[in-house]
């Protein structure tokens, strides 16, 4: 990537850490794993900051501790490194980031004709989603924008959270 491009990476995220109260140093490095694991589908710096402000934002919305979450996305990086997301990957992130899980069923609600087939059968959300990993279906040019597109709702439920002690903390620490 260019020197611009890591100009504007960087001051994304940084912005993204004033904004949410999260970790830069996490945003960073889960930043770099997204974007080492899904290089090979050319994602835009925009596209990049996006993933990882998103899924920093489905943590506080999960719950998950830190540690727990870090896992998760390694996992989840992992199968996008491989092109497709199934079983342990799959496990783990359905386990300690659900709302990633929920984000990815919410995105493929509507636009991805064999998950609608599944919900129609009463295979609702994470079922669907599982069984079409065990199945080999949830490859990257499905996961990614059905994720780009569930994210939004959770970003919205992360905004209608009341601020932490910790995350307000978080704030003024990145500035």
């Amino acid at each position: 990537k260019s020197s611009e491009d890591f100009a504007e990476a960087q001051a994304r995220l940084r912005q993204s850490a004033i904004d949410t109260g999260l970790s830069l140093n996490a945003q960073t490095a889960n930043y770099t794993q997204i974007e080492r694991s899904t290089r090979s589908m050319g994602l835009s710096v925009q596209q990049l900051s996006f993933l990882t402000e998103s899924f920093g934002k489905a943590a506080v919305v999960s719950g998950a501790d830190a540690e727990s979450f870090k896992s998760a996305i390694t996992q989840l990086n992992q199968g996008f490194a491989s092109g497709v997301v199934r079983g342990q990957e799959f496990n783990s992130v359905a386990e300690q980031a659900p709302a990633i899980m929920e984000a990815l069923a919410n995105g493929m609600r509507g636009s991805n004709k064999e998950f609608d087939e599944l919900e129609k059968k009463g295979i609702l959300g994470v079922a669907a989603l599982r069984k079409m990993a065990a199945e080999g279906k949830l490859v990257n040019s499905v996961t990614l924008p059905a994720l780009m597109e569930g994210l939004k709702k959770t970003n919205e439920q992360f905004e209608k959270m009341p601020l932490t002690v910790e995350r307000a903390f978080g704030m003024l620490s990145n500035k």
